[in-house]
């Protein structure tokens, strides 16, 4: 059972890694404004315009989507931007006939100025990871940095599972040799 969590561990954390390493690579090496995995875009939050619900550093999980209804939180493009707030309100443009959503941050205590139409929204807010949004930004402004730190964190975890399994060997021939006793 032990080894069985060992591995389901190892493998969550190896796609974790896997997800995080590949959205890095797409932002900063190859300067990708989007980066969009099986469908699903994430960005960092860098106001409050969305608290409590979504706070300042959250990593927000955006499905590709334009099927949105009121009181979707949705990510949109604004002035070069991505703006992720909440549709307030649901209508047709009566110029071109298509829909047009009125949005507001839930911690703002206006709706924003400009109506959003179908063709600059980037999806539907399904998730968030807490926290980790200033790792990102942190990580983009000092890459190489951060490549050290990634190198020495894995060969310590290294190290630790090494040092785990010589313990627990050790304790096994320690049993064992008392058993014979």
């Amino acid at each position: 059972m032990k080894k069985f969590f060992n591995i389901i561990t190892d493998l969550i954390v190896f796609i974790l890694l896997f997800t995080i390493c590949y959205i890095m690579f797409s932002k900063i090496i190859l300067k990708k404004d989007k980066v969009s995995v099986l469908g699903y875009n994430f960005y960092v939050i860098l106001s409050g315009s969305m608290e409590p619900k979504i706070n300042i550093n959250d990593i927000v999980i955006i499905k590709n989507t334009k099927d949105i209804k009121e009181d979707d939180i949705i990510a949109f493009q604004d002035n070069g931007h991505i703006t992720v707030h909440r549709v307030i309100e649901e209508k047709k443009d009566l110029d071109n006939n298509k829909k047009v959503y009125i949005t507001k941050g839930d911690n703002n205590n206006t709706r924003d100025e400009a109506p959003v139409t179908e063709s600059i929204v980037e999806g539907k807010y399904v998730g968030k990871i807490p926290l980790i949004g200033w790792a990102i930004i942190m990580i983009s402004e000092y890459f190489l940095a951060f490549i050290f730190y990634l190198l020495a964190l894995v060969f310590i975890l290294i190290l630790l599972r090494q040092l785990a399994k010589i313990i627990v060997s050790n304790k096994n021939n320690n049993k064992e040799n008392t058993d014979d006793k």
